[in-house]
């Protein structure tokens, strides 16, 4: 699944939070450009609350102690790096206008950076999914079909949406619950929102 597609569904969600004067966290996906994901959500959301309420997790190697907008994320123990992350998110969340913010998880990413770590790295996102449940948050994972974590992360879930590349167009439906099928495509009126069509 290519990155532009993910995008499509991925940027409208935390354009929204934003713009509603809400917090977003994200652990993008390996290989995508945090400076790219930044220009691309800069078009349709404030300078202001790009700058105070999204905060990008990114590893350390990759991103200058200055830049702001983003957050470390160490190479130390999944429950420290855990445990940091929740501060920053307790952080942002007191500059969201109602107090509720929306994580977006890239599994991946996680994966890759706690690869010995896999039954920790489970509890920690089940702890996030309680947590944010408790506090009326959203959370998102992002997780590929190959994932050895997949089938116990999507118990953790109440929604799941599956997306798939298909004679060249991005297809997604629902899982859980079972939906249609429907192309989605970008929306040159309105890139906030994606053109969506019932697959018939």
């Amino acid at each position: 699944m290519p990155y532009s597609a993910i995008r499509l569904l991925e940027y409208p969600l935390v354009a929204n939070f934003l713009n509603l004067g809400r917090a977003v966290v994200m652990i993008p996906l390996l290989g995508a450009s945090v400076k790219e994901m930044s220009q691309h959500l800069s078009r349709c959301v404030d300078a202001d609350a790009m700058k105070e309420r999204l905060k990008i997790a990114v590893a350390s190697e990759y991103v200058n102690d200055g830049e702001k907008q983003f957050y470390n994320i160490g190479k130390s123990r999944v429950r420290n790096e855990h445990s940091a992350f929740a501060e920053e998110v307790e952080k942002i969340r007191r500059k969201s206008k109602d107090n509720h913010l929306l994580v977006v998880d890239s599994i991946s990413f996680l994966e890759n950076r706690f690869a010995t770590e896999a039954e920790e790295l489970l509890e920690s996102l089940s702890h996030r999914v309680i947590q944010t449940q408790s506090n009326g948050d959203a959370v998102i994972f992002l997780l590929n079909s190959f994932s050895k974590l997949r089938d116990r992360i999507l118990t953790m879930t109440e929604r799941h949406i599956k997306l798939m590349v298909k004679d060249r167009s991005v297809v997604l439906m629902g899982e859980k619950p079972a939906t249609e099928a429907y192309v989605m495509e970008p929306n040159q009126s309105n890139p906030l929102l994606p053109r969506v069509t019932r697959v018939v």
